[in-house]
C-alpha cells in the first residue's frame, strides 16, 4: 500500500507567513512493497476554491517548485497532491500554507527609552464582532514578547532573532484569532535590547546597531463578510515602564514584581529601512524540553545549588511562596570546581544572574529576554530550596529531529548524546561558539567544521539558509567573510582560512544533504567572492600571508601559551583555498555555469600544483608532518598518487609517536577519522574513538561531560580546571566526530544530492557491539542495524521509497537495490575476536591453573616472577607487544580464558 507520510512547504508543515514567491513542496512516501518508486504526481494549489496552479511530473518529490501565477500576500492557500507509484498504486494528501506580507508590512517602528527598564508598548481598541481570521505580522529592533488581552502570543523566544541588521531584519507571523474577542481588546509588547542594542561579545560593546529599540506590528483582521481591517503601530500607541527593570543576554535580568508604572508616555517613531524586512526563514527559538531539578547540593562553601543533570542552554522557571520585597537571585554555572563549589570564572565578564523581587504569596517567574548556558543553579534568597520547584526550560532553534545512533557501548552512546546537546545548546537562531560566557558569537569556523554533523541530528536546511544569508550580506571584496557572523567585533571583520570557508563548505553541504539547488544558487556569488578574496591575497596560487587561526587548540602546539597547533598556518590556508575552489567549480557545474566551472577547475589544479611545489619535497615529505597536515593532504587529495602510500604510513606512525593519541585541533579533527577509515587505518580511528584517557572524546564523558568541551583538557584527570580565560564546557566543534559515526561506523551516506541515491557502507567498530542508526532523509528514513551472534554479523537495512542504494558490506557483499528492507549475514570480524581474548589480564591468566602451567613452562622464571608482581592488571595485548617472542603463547592463553 502506498501512502504519503509527510507533505511540507519550504521545509514546514502548514507553513505560516512565507514570502517565497515560488515556494517548494516536498513529500515523503511509504510503501509495504520493495522497489517502490514514484512514477508520476499531480500537484494543485488553490486560493479558496480557485485553482492557481496545477503541475504534473514524474519522480520528483523533493523541493518541487510552484510555477503558477504570482502568490498574493496575507493569503491562505491549499495544496492537493496525488501520486502514483510504479505498481499503479495511488495516494493523496493535502496541506495548507499562508503567505506573509511579501514586502508590505504596514505601520511604523515605535519605541520609548526608559534606560535599563524594558518598555511596555500598548494599544487598546474595540471590535464590533470577533474576526474569523486574525494575524499579527511583527518585528523589533531588539527582541519582543507580544500579548493579546494579557495572553502571550506564540511560543518563540528572543524573536525576531539576530540578523545583520544593517542589511536584513526578519519579521514573525502569528495566528491570534483565538485571542481576540468582541468588544475591547488590548495589544501590548515588551521590547528588550537583545542583540540590537544590548551588550554583545567579549568587548562588551552595546548599541552595536542602534540605541533605540522599537516595535513594528500589523494586525490584519478578516471579518465575516470577507472585508479586511488593519491596526498598526503608530503614534496612537503608548509606552510605560515594565516590571522588567533590567535585561541583557550576558548578565541576566532583574524583575521587580512590586513595581507598578504610574504613568504612560507617547511613543517615539524610530527610523529603519523597511526594504530590509524579510519573513522568518528558519524555525524560531522555542522551549523544546523541560528538565526538573535533579538534586540539591550544599557546597563546601555552604551554597545551595540545584543540579539539573545536563549542561544546556535556556532559562529557569520557578515557583516560590514568599513575602513582598523578598529578593531571590539565581546564578548559572556549567561545572563545579575541584572542591565541589559553584564555579563561574570561565564565564569571564558574563554575570549570568537573574534576580526577582517578590510581590508576596505564591508566584511563578521566568526570564523574558536572556539565556544562559548551565547545568548548575545557585539559589540565594530562599531558605528552603526544593529542586522540584525549579524547571530548566531548554531553548534552541526548534529544528526537526532527524537522526538516531545507539550501540552497546554506554560511553559512546553518551558521546552521541553530548554531540546532540552541544548542537541544541549552540544552534540558537545562529550557530554560536558557546552559550555561556561573554561571547556567544556566530563563529564561522565552528559552523564550518560541524555543519555536516549537524545535518544528521536535525534538519538544518532552514537554519543555515537564514545564517548564510547573513554571511553573504556581511562579506566584502576587500575583507572577505568576517570571522563571526553577524559581526560586532571590529577586529574580526576580515577573512581567515577554515573560518571564511564556511561561505563555500556550508552551502555545498546543504546542497548535498537536502538537494537544495535554490540555496546553492543564492549563495553562489558569496562562494565565488570568498575564493576571489583569497586569490586577491594569494601569491603564486597560494595563500601565504596574513593572520590565520591555524589548527586552533591543537595539542601539538610548539608554544604552550599559544592556542594554535604546530601545523603551518599557510599549509592549512592553501589547502582550504584548493578545497573552496573545487567546491565553487562543483557548484558552477550544478547551476549550469559552464565557463565558471571550467575556470575554477583550472584554478583548483593550479593551486594543487603550487601546493605540491611549496609544501612537498621531491621525495614526498610535507613541510608540516603533523597529524592535521597529513590528514588534510590526504583528505583534500593534494598529494600525487605516487606518494599517497608513504604519507599514509607516516600518518600511522604519527599515532605511534603520540602513544596512539590524537593531537588535532578544530581544523584537523573533523577529517581525522574519515581519512583514517578511508585509507586503511580504520583500526586507528576505532582506537581513537574508544580511548578513555586524555585527550579523547570518551575522556570527557568519563569526566562527567554532558556536552562537548572547547578544549580536550578542560578538566584535568585530577579534577582541576583549565585556565578559565578560554575554557567552555559547551562547544560543539569537536563533536564533528558525529559525522564519522553516521557516515562511516553506521555507513549512511549520500551518492546523489538529497539522498536520492544512498550509500550503505559500514565500517564497524566491533567493540561497540550491536548498533542501530537511522536518518530521516528528504525522501524518508534510512536505517542500518547490525548485531552479532554465533560468529556471524547480521545486517538489517531499510531504504526509503523513491530512492536507490548501493549496499557494500564488510567481506565483499555489494548490491544495488531499491526501497525496502534487506537483511544480510556475514562473518564476524576475526581480528575483534582476538582483540577481545587479549583484553583478559595477566592476572586472570596466572589465576587459572591451566594457563599458569603453560606460562611457567615457556617463560624463564627470571622473567615470569617480575611479570607476576608488576603486570597482573595489564591486558595480555600489552604482553604481546612487550614480549613479541611469546606472542603465540599469550594468544593461546587468551583464547583459553575466552572459551572458559
Amino acid at each position: 500500500m502506498l501512502k504519503i507520510t509527510s507533505f511540507t512547504v519550504e521545509y514546514r508543515a502548514h507553513a505560516l507567513g512565507i514570502d517565497e514567491p515560488r515556494p517548494r513542496f516536498s513529500w515523503v512516501l511509504g510503501s509495504d512493497r520493495q522497489n517502490t518508486f514514484q512514477s508520476s504526481y499531480t500537484l494543485t494549489v488553490k486560493a479558496g476554491d480557485t485553482p492557481v496552479f496545477t503541475g504534473a511530473g514524474g519522480s520528483e518529490s523533493v523541493l518541487v517548485e510552484y510555477a503558477g501565477e504570482a502568490l498574493k500576500p496575507r493569503t491562505v492557500y491549499t495544496a492537493e497532491l496525488v501520486v502514483t507509484d510504479n505498481y499503479g498504486n495511488t495516494a493523496s494528501a493535502g496541506t495548507s500554507f499562508e503567505t506573509g506580507v511579501m514586502g508590505d508590512l504596514k505601520g511604523e517602528f515605535i519605541g520609548h527609552d526608559f534606560g535599563d527598564a524594558v518598555p511596555e508598548l500598548s494599544r487598546t481598541f474595540t471590535l464590533p464582532k470577533k474576526p474569523v481570521r486574525a494575524r499579527i505580522y511583527a518585528t523589533a529592533l531588539g527582541v519582543m514578547e507580544l500579548f493579546v488581552n494579557g495572553k502571550r502570543v506564540g511560543e518563540d523566544y528572543d524573536a525576531p532573532g539576530w540578523t545583520s541588521y544593517s542589511h536584513r531584519l526578519q519579521y514573525e507571523t502569528y495566528d491570534v484569532t483565538s485571542l481576540l474577542r468582541e468588544g475591547e481588546n488590548t495589544l501590548s509588547a515588551l521590547i528588550g535590547k537583545g542583540w540590537y542594542s544590548g551588550v554583545v561579545g567579549y568587548f562588551h560593546t552595546k548599541n552595536n546597531y542602534g540605541d533605540k529599540n522599537a516595535l513594528l506590528l500589523e494586525l490584519a483582521l478578516t471579518l465575516e463578510d470577507g472585508s479586511e481591517q488593519f491596526l498598526t503601530t503608530d503614534q496612537t500607541w503608548t509606552a510605560k515602564e515594565s516590571a522588567l527593570r533590567f535585561s541583557e543576554f550576558q548578565d541576566g535580568e532583574l524583575f521587580d514584581a512590586t513595581f507598578e508604572a504610574k504613568e504612560s508616555f507617547p511613543v517615539e517613531i524610530v527610523s529603519y529601512p523597511k526594504e530590509n524586512l524579510l519573513a522568518q526563514i528558519d524555525e524560531p527559538v522555542r522551549v523544546t524540553e523541560r528538565i526538573s531539578g535533579k538534586q540539591l547540593i550544599v557546597t563546601p562553601k555552604g551554597e545551595k545549588v540545584i543540579d539539573f543533570g545536563q549542561n544546556a542552554t535556556g532559562i529557569v522557571e520557578f515557583t516560590v511562596n514568599g513575602t513582598r520585597g523578598q529578593k531571590v537571585t539565581l546564578s548559572h554555572a556549567e561545572v563545579l570546581d575541584e572542591e565541589g563549589n559553584f564555579y563561574t570564572a570561565n564565564l569571564r565578564a558574563a554575570k549570568a544572574q537573574d534576580t526577582y523581587i517578590l510581590s508576596g504569596g505564591k508566584e511563578t517567574f521566568r526570564p523574558h529576554f536572556t539565556f544562559h548556558g548551565f547545568r548548575y543553579l545557585r539559589v540565594e534568597g530562599i531558605d528552603e530550596v526544593r529542586p522540584e520547584n525549579f524547571t530548566f526550560l531548554v531553548l534552541h532553534t526548534d529544528m526537526q529531529k532527524t537522526g538516531s545512533f545507539t550501540c552497546e557501548h554506554a560511553l559512546v552512546n553518551r558521546l552521541q548524546q553530548n554531540i546532540v546537546w552541544g548542537q541544541r545548546s549552540n544552534f540558537f537562531d545562529l550557530p554560536t561558539d558557546c552559550p555561556q560566557r561573554d561571547e556567544r558569537l556566530g563563529w564561522t569556523g565552528d559552523a564550518q567544521v560541524f555543519c555536516r554533523t549537524s545535518t544528521f541530528n536535525y534538519n538544518v536546511a532552514p537554519f543555515f539558509a537564514k545564517w548564510l544569508g547573513d554571511v553573504a550580506a556581511e562579506q566584502t571584496v576587500e575583507k572577505g567573510v568576517p570571522q563571526t557572523v553577524p559581526n560586532v567585533i571590529p577586529v574580526n571583520d576580515f577573512g581567515t582560512s577554515a573560518w571564511g570557508d564556511a561561505a563555500t563548505v556550508c552551502p555545498w553541504t546543504v546542497y548535498e544533504v537536502y538537494g537544495d539547488t535554490r540555496l546553492l544558487a543564492r549563495q553562489y556569488e558569496s562562494m565565488k567572492h570568498w575564493v576571489e578574496y583569497i586569490r586577491l591575497h594569494s601569491k603564486n596560487d597560494l595563500w601565504l600571508d596574513g593572520f590565520q587561526y591555524g589548527d586552533w587548540l591543537a595539542l601539538d602546539r610548539n608554544d604552550p601559551e599559544d592556542n594554535k597547533g604546530a601545523t603551518d598556518d599557510y599549509f592549512i590556508a592553501s589547502a582550504y583555498y584548493a578545497y573552496s575552489a573545487e567546491l565553487v567549480a562543483k557548484a558552477a557545474r550544478v547551476l549550469g555555469k559552464v565557463e565558471d566551472a571550467a575556470a575554477y577547475e583550472a584554478l583548483h589544479q593550479k593551486i594543487v600544483a603550487s601546493f605540491q611545489k611549496e609544501f612537498m619535497t621531491e621525495r614526498g615529505r610535507l613541510v608540516s608532518e603533523t597529524q592535521t597536515a597529513l590528514v588534510l593532504a590526504l583528505g583534500f587529495d593534494l598529494v600525487p598518487e605516487s606518494f599517497r602510500e608513504d604519507i599514509k604510513a607516516r600518518l600511522r606512525a604519527s599515532f605511534k609517536q603520540n602513544h596512539e593519541h590524537l593531537v588535532t585541533g578544530f581544523v584537523g579533527t573533523p577529517y581525522l577519522c574519515h581519512v583514517l577509515s578511508e585509507n586503511g587505518m580504520h583500526d586507528i580511528a576505532s582506537k581513537l574513538l574508544l580511548r578513555e584517557k586524555c585527550p579523547s572524546w570518551l575522556y570527557e564523558v568519563r569526566m562527567g561531560a554532558t556536552t562537548i568541551w572547547e578544549r580536550w583538557n578542560a578538566i584535568f584527570p585530577d579534577g582541576t580546571l583549565f585556565d578559565p580565560a578560554m575554557s567552555s564546557f559547551n562547544h560543539y566543534a569537536y563533536g564533528s566526530v558525529g559525522d564519522w559515526l553516521y557516515r562511516k561506523v553506521a555507513g549512511i551516506d549520500c551518492l546523489e544530492p538529497g539522498y536520492k541515491k544512498i550509500s550503505i557502507k559500514p565500517y564497524p567498530v566491533r567493540e561497540l557491539g550491536n548498533l542501530a542508526a537511522s536518518y530521516l532523509t528528504p525522501y524518508g528514513a534510512v536505517s542500518v542495524a547490525y548485531s552479532y551472534a554465533g560468529g556471524k554479523a547480521h545486517y538489517r537495512i531499510e531504504i526509503p521509497v523513491n530512492t536507490t542504494a548501493v549496499i557494500s558490506l564488510p567481506g565483499g557483499t555489494t548490491q544495488e537495490v531499491g526501497s525496502g528492507v534487506y537483511e544480510y549475514e556475514t562473518e564476524d570480524d576475526p581480528s575483534y575476536l582476538e582483540r577481545k581474548a587479549l583484553s583478559h589480564t595477566f592476572g586472570e591468566a596466572i589465576a587459572d591453573e591451566t594457563c599458569r602451567a603453560l606460562l611457567e613452562e615457556a617463560i624463564p622464571s627470571s622473567l615470569f616472577a617480575p611479570m607476576c608482581q608488576f603486570g597482573t592488571e595489564r591486558p595480555l595485548s600489552e604482553a604481546v607487544e612487550a614480549m613479541p617472542q611469546y606472542a603465540d603463547l599469550f594468544k593461546q592463553v587468551a583464547h583459553l580464558l575466552e572459551n572458559k
